[in-house]
């Protein structure tokens, strides 16, 4: 699965050049990403997790596949930032653990994952506000909330 396809979940802002033989190209970093993952499952018999149980598993950490239901593994996206995708790794890891050492809080169907850029800090916590500069104007919003920022030449 392409990074690409899933573009449509996510904001752009930032705008960079790669020159390739002679030929440059813009490209947009995402500055919000939001990764899913399916309610855990018991390590016994992988069957979704009841409360009493201890040790569990979570699967894919992602995004669903074109008309599927079916979450596709995303360990990293090259149109992420590198801050994004920093705070991805560190994130898939803290739940895996928390998951293993049944800390996990346990969601019925699922949960999503927030990772917010912010001029260079990832947010995690959809209440916290966040500032984001763009043409020299600040603008300071919560974290969950829609933020978008079209540009073109």
């Amino acid at each position: 699965m392409k990074c690409s396809s899933i573009a449509a979940r996510c904001e752009c802002v930032h705008v960079n050049r790669i020159c390739l033989l002679l030929h440059c190209i813009d490209f947009v970093y995402l500055l919000q990403s939001t990764p899913h993952y399916e309610a855990p499952l018991s390590k016994r018999d992988k069957t979704p997790i009841e409360d009493g149980t201890n040790s569990y598993e979570i699967g894919p950490i992602g995004f669903k596949e074109k008309a599927s239901r079916r979450l596709v593994d995303v360990p990293f996206c090259h149109i992420a930032t590198p801050a994004i995708n920093v705070a991805l790794e560190q994130i898939r890891n803290e739940k895996r653990l928390e998951a293993s050492e049944g800390r996990l809080k346990k969601p019925k169907k699922g949960a999503t994952l927030l990772l917010r850029d912010a001029d260079g800090v990832v947010e995690t916590n959809h209440t916290q506000y966040v500032n984001t500069v763009v043409n020299g104007l600040t603008f300071r919003f919560q974290a969950g909330n829609f933020f978008q920022v079209s540009i073109w030449n």
